[in-house]
Order: structure tokens, then sequence, then C-alpha cells
């Protein structure tokens, strides 16, 4: 149960990184960002929900690989 909260808590992490690194690309190319449309758009929410699920995939299978006693 430990190793499942950090795993939340690393995919939870590398998604708000993520989502730092997009919202700093979309500033650059258009010069400012609505927060407000940016937060709340739905194609944003379901982006950022993909990563997150792909994040947490990813690192529960690392997990397991790592503590594969085979």
């Amino acid at each position: 149960m430990r190793y499942l909260l950090l795993i939340l808590k690393r995919s939870f992490l590398m998604t708000i990184i993520l989502q730092l690194i997009f919202y700093i690309n979309a500033w650059f190319i258009t010069g400012n960002v609505d927060q407000i449309d940016f937060f709340v758009s739905k194609e944003h929410l379901f982006f950022s929900l993909k990563i997150w699920l792909s994040l947490f995939v990813l690192f529960l299978l690392i997990y397991s690989l790592g503590n594969n006693k085979y």
C-alpha cells in the first residue's frame, strides 16, 4: 500500500510538471494565456487525465518489474 501511494504521488507530480511545461509552451507561442480557459477547457482536462493515467501505469509497471523476485 505504501508503494501504491508513492506511485500515485510521483505520477501526480510528474503530471503537474508536464502541465507547467505545456503552460509555458502555450505562453511562448501566443504571448499570453488565459488561465481560466486553460485550466477549465474540457480538452485540456482530458489530456491531463490521459497523461496522469499513462504515467501511473508506467510507474506501476516499473515498480512491479523492479520487485520481481524470479
